[in-house]
């Protein structure tokens, strides 16, 4: 066998791309590697672009996430080994990658997939995931990434509530999503905030009742994943209500106890309109 090392790419004219690419692309570390052949004055020149959120630990993740890439590329199997958090117990865990999400928030990645065992959907974190081998072809790659794509559109973070028998879309979004909706007030110099509800929408609705007044509405699996969120419009919340009362009850309670904190007075908010005044 004989070994030998191609000759290096021109990388004149991609210095922007190289240093974007390196840091925030998945496998970003490839875009590291070939930034580091840049010549130093050059990478100086190059750097010009700021991150207000920097999220670099899943760069550890890297050969992991080009394996994920690869598998679902080839619309392979992988057996996953990982481990339990609680007693450090390894498992294996065959599944179909189908997909790959990463937070917006702490940047924590996950590899959405289909398990055939179990006929099922799941998300996987990948600072669990301790090993992993490609299998075979997975016949039925496109059916389950045609039926993710549907469910998609009920997730906001990575929960994946189903109906056993998820294969049937409608049977599944009927029986199994939850109903969020608020509405938030602004002035006529904040037309931000409802720029802002475009922006972060993500499969949520959001409707302009008036010139200040906008309305947000969403069925999801996990309602607890869309709260905190929601939270962060609470001094222009003027309306909220969801599916499951229980979150309504518990949305509430927390402004109580913030009440409480921030005036230092123990009595009951009367009802859920004096809440959010």
């Amino acid at each position: 066998m004989l070994y030998y090392r191609n000759s290096m790419s021109n990388l004149s004219g991609l210095e922007d791309s190289l240093y974007f690419f390196s840091e925030v692309a998945p496998c970003g570390v490839v875009g590291s590697f070939l930034y580091d052949k840049i010549p130093l004055e050059v990478q100086k020149d190059s750097e010009v672009f700021q991150f207000k959120h920097h999220y670099i630990t899943p760069s550890i993740e890297s050969d992991f996430v080009e394996q994920v890439f690869e598998a679902i590329r080839e619309h392979r199997y992988l057996t996953i080994e990982q481990k339990r958090t609680e007693n450090g117990r390894i498992f294996p865990n065959e599944v179909v990658p189908l997909m790959i999400y990463q937070s917006t928030q702490g940047g924590r990645m996950y590899m959405m997939a289909y398990r055939p065992h179990g006929k099922n959907f799941l998300a996987l974190r990948f600072d669990y995931i301790i090993g992993m081998a490609t299998g075979e072809v997975y016949a039925g790659f496109e059916e389950q990434r045609a039926e993710f794509e549907e469910l998609r559109k009920h997730i906001w973070g990575v929960a994946l509530k189903q109906n056993k028998k998820h294969a049937d879309i409608e049977k599944c979004r009927d029986t199994t999503t939850i109903h969020v909706s608020f509405r938030v007030h602004f002035e006529e110099d904040e037309k931000f905030i409802y720029q802002r509800l475009l922006r972060e929408k993500r499969c949520g609705t959001v409707t302009l009742l008036d010139d200040n007044n906008a309305q947000f509405d969403a069925d999801v699996f996990d309602p607890q994943e869309i709260i905190p969120w929601v939270r962060t419009f609470i001094c222009r919340i003027t309306f909220f209500d969801c599916s499951e009362k229980y979150i309504v009850q518990r949305f509430f309670a927390d402004i109580r106890k913030m009440n409480r904190l921030y005036t230092g007075e123990d009595g009951e908010i009367e009802d859920e309109t004096d809440a959010i005044q």
